[in-house]
């Protein structure tokens, strides 16, 4: 079976290395391949994310890295979507790589994978939903109460 993973969070960062690479690398290991699209936060170097590539490629994932903008703006966030929507679209298209199901971990991811799944019909997804996102940033300050931004 085909997956495509879609992450908002790094596979560098914390989260990542604690929680999505063990559940991806069990889905592997039971036979699903798998597509990863994670957006990276910035700073991250070349060298990590490549050596990063290579275990997972070992581990049965293929590993795309995608630069995450260091803003909290809507903007910045809706540009995130639009180079994961691409990337996942692009690579689902080429023959024999279509997913069976696509697995959006948090709101953002989720937001493409809903397009994702209108594109190719009959192709469900997961939505991983981890807290509610606009609760987090305004209690983190980086959205305020009662605006867009």
């Amino acid at each position: 079976m085909q997956a495509v993973y879609l992450s908002h969070n790094g596979m560098t960062e914390a989260l990542g290395q604690r929680q999505v690479l063990p559940y991806l690398r069990g889905l592997s290991a039971g036979g699903v391949r798998i597509d990863l699209f994670a957006c990276e936060p910035p700073g991250t170097g070349l060298d990590q994310t490549e050596g990063l590539r290579q275990t997972l490629l070992q581990d049965g994932i293929r590993y795309t890295p995608l630069r995450r903008r260091p803003s909290h703006g809507l903007r910045s966030k809706l540009l995130d979507c639009g180079q994961l929507f691409l990337r996942a679209l692009l690579r689902a298209s080429i023959e024999g790589m279509r997913p069976r199901i696509i697995h959006a971990r948090s709101h953002l991811p989720g937001a493409v994978a809903a397009a994702l799944a209108r594109i190719f019909p009959k192709t469900p997804f997961v939505f991983d939903c981890r807290g509610l996102l606009a609760e987090e940033y305004a209690d983190l300050g980086h959205w305020r109460r009662g605006g867009v931004a």
